[in-house]
């Protein structure tokens, strides 16, 4: 009993004391230009932050080409390009994608085509909010790592 009752005053004293971390993810589609796509994702809610990434604190970006079917599968996605110093990005990056429900846009016709995407994982600020104006300027910058260092 008091061995249980230990272990529940130092879980809670812990998470009394942990840091809340607040993390944002932001979806760009680079080409086709939005206006002119086939498919458009059917909801526009950020994805959840992959807890692994989270865990490491990893801040990058990744650029991937996506194959989208007739019928609105997602075939294959191919990474392009990333910055990042974690492997597992690209991977984590994936399974985010293959979540994407795609429908086709009011004035197009459904047909396979493919669509560059970019994803942006932000962390810190005090807020979401912060934490999403964060990631907002970050998809301003280039998601390519420099190749001079």
């Amino acid at each position: 009993m008091q061995k249980t009752m230990l272990i529940s005053i130092l879980v809670f004293s812990t998470s009394l004391f942990a840091n809340t971390q607040y993390a944002d993810i932001q979806v760009t589609q680079i080409s086709p230009v939005p206006e002119q796509a086939i498919w458009q994702r059917s909801t526009h809610v950020s994805p959840k932050y992959p807890v692994k990434l989270a865990m490491n604190g990893v801040v990058c970006c990744a650029v991937y080409n996506v194959a989208i079917s007739e019928q609105g599968k997602t075939q294959a996605i191919k990474l392009i390009s990333q910055v990042s110093t974690k492997n597992s990005l690209a991977k984590e990056g994936r399974k985010i994608i293959k979540k994407f429900a795609w429908q086709p846009q009011p004035d197009q016709i459904a047909k396979a085509s493919e669509q560059v995407i970019r994803l942006d994982f932000c962390m810190g600020g005090d807020s979401l909010e912060a934490s999403e104006a964060r990631c907002k300027q970050q998809t301003q910058f280039s998601c390519q790592k420099d190749t001079n260092s």
